[in-house]
């Protein structure tokens, strides 16, 4: 009889959740001085507790965070620093949505914690390693195809082809070598700058990104906009890190703000510069337009939120461009305080139309403020089918919105997306249904009624009956 298989049901056993990895002599033997032959061992209550060590545990997490999420995160505090810190880094990267549950049962002061208070000012690093980045290409209908800004197609960066910087006392020190980098970049050096940071670490790691990230970064906030192509530059060698970068930088490159009721002529050349420079920092052409369209949508919304009188000075002094963003932050405005719903689209309309005509003169004080990032409803990040042909624009800034060369279908569409944004006196799914029903509105407009209200009642937009509904409108309304 071969004692190598009358044995093997004993090794099996004595193996408990790692069978596979003890399989040759040394193990059948000590499974037979330990008298593991007669009797199966108990199973262990919970596989994450009998792992015996960091590799066990990281092969495991996956599967253990689907079955056993509270052992797991009550395990945590207690692991090696360097461990938590992985673990907690890999939670979060393939459950971003979790982030509370799983912050929230580490210390703040432990690696784990630190880990999710950085996380929590930089949310880009939750991004997974292998996230799929699309350079710009042009969208039949004109305008953002997404929500986010699309890099520019670039060459390989320039500082990839330098031998290694000796980084001396910062050794693999990040924070080390982001400063160093930091310090070049603002000194004008940029592929010096690139140098270091890839000298730090390897330039197919994050930390290597997030170095280009923040030394981006340095350069926007101290620079602004004249110098923001020397971020872009950073940015795009960001790899799955590239929105969030060209994002935020935009946003730190952007000159301050002022009400819309109180601004200066130095103000709005100020704003008119900005938009200039972030559209050749990317080669202008559509590609710029783009991004100067995304500076005014979130520069006229700021400046609508900081007014006390809503009037349309500000169209009368800004270009074109910023008209369509001027409705949608007028609107926001005018309605984020109605109770009374029952009035039409077309009322609404009217009265967007005469407030925009006041032309109170602006009285400056010279009080401005610093431009905010703030995530805000997106009731339309992609285009579905047949929806890349209606013209877009971004929207509150980092949103997207229908647009149309018609003011009077424009205020429509503005009045529309700014009810679905508000907080407190969000219109009922009556008026959006309204809207969807009445076969004399343009196409453009039911279809942004049945987008918003799918977003917010889908069962209620799909419980709509709409004979006439064209495709772009049941595409929103069906289930």
């Amino acid at each position: 009889m071969d004692t190598r298989a009358s044995l093997a049901p004993a090794t099996a056993l004595c193996a408990g959740t790692r069978a596979g990895m003890w399989h040759d002599g040394v193990t059948m033997l000590l499974s037979l001085l330990l008298g593991c032959t007669d009797a199966p061992a108990p199973e262990p209550a919970s596989a994450w507790t009998a792992c015996p060590d960091p590799m066990c545990r990281h092969e495991i997490l996956a599967q253990s965070w689907q079955t056993e999420p509270d052992v797991v995160l009550a395990s945590l505090p207690g692991l090696d620093p360097i461990e938590q810190q992985t673990l907690v880094q890999f939670l979060l990267t393939s459950h971003p949505q979790q982030q509370p549950t799983i912050c929230g049962a580490l210390p703040a002061d432990s690696p784990g914690g630190q880990h999710c208070t950085r996380i929590k000012a930089r949310p880009h690093l939750t991004q997974s390693k292998n996230r799929q980045v699309t350079a710009f290409t042009p969208r039949p209908g004109g305008g953002p195809s997404r929500n986010i800004l699309l890099p520019p197609r670039a060459e390989p960066a320039s500082w990839l082809r330098r031998q290694k910087i000796a980084l001396g006392e910062c050794g693999k020190d990040t924070t080390c070598v982001t400063e160093k980098a930091t310090l070049t970049a603002l000194a004008g050096d940029l592929e010096t700058a690139g140098a270091i940071c890839r000298s730090g670490v390897s330039s197919l790691e994050e930390t290597y990104w997030e170095c280009l990230f923040e030394t981006a970064e340095a350069i926007a906030r101290t620079k602004r906009s004249s110098q923001w192509a020397q971020a872009v530059t950073l940015c795009v060698a960001t790899q799955s890190f590239v929105h969030g970068c060209l994002h935020h930088t935009l946003t730190l490159a952007m000159p301050d703000i002022p009400p819309a009721d109180g601004f200066s002529a130095a103000d709005i050349e100020a704003a008119r510069q900005a938009a200039a420079d972030f559209s050749a920092a990317v080669g202008g052409g559509e590609l710029g337009g783009l991004y100067a369209d995304r500076m005014w949508a979130s520069w006229t919304w700021q400046a609508y939120f900081h007014a006390d009188e809503i009037t349309g000075q500000l169209a009368a002094v800004l270009p074109e461009a910023a008209q369509p963003h001027i409705r949608l932050a007028a609107a926001y405005r005018m309605l984020e305080r109605r109770t009374d719903w029952s009035v039409s689209l077309d009322a609404l309309s009217a009265a967007l139309q005469s407030t925009l005509a006041r032309q109170t003169p602006p009285e400056s004080d010279g009080k401005t403020h610093r431009p905010t990032s703030r995530k805000r409803p997106d009731f339309w990040p992609e285009d579905q089918a047949h929806e890349d042909t209606i013209p877009a624009i971004y929207c509150t800034g980092d949103s997207r919105r229908a647009t149309d060369p018609d003011p009077n279908i424009d205020r429509m569409l503005a009045i529309l997306e700014a009810s679905g944004r508000l907080k407190n006196s969000s219109p009922p799914a009556d008026f959006f249904a309204r809207v969807i029903q009445d076969t004399a509105a343009p196409e453009v407009v039911r279809w942004t009624a049945a987008r918003i209200l799918s977003a917010q009642d889908r069962s209620a937009a799909a419980a709509l009956s709409v004979p006439d509904a064209t495709p772009l409108i049941a595409g929103r309304l069906r289930k």
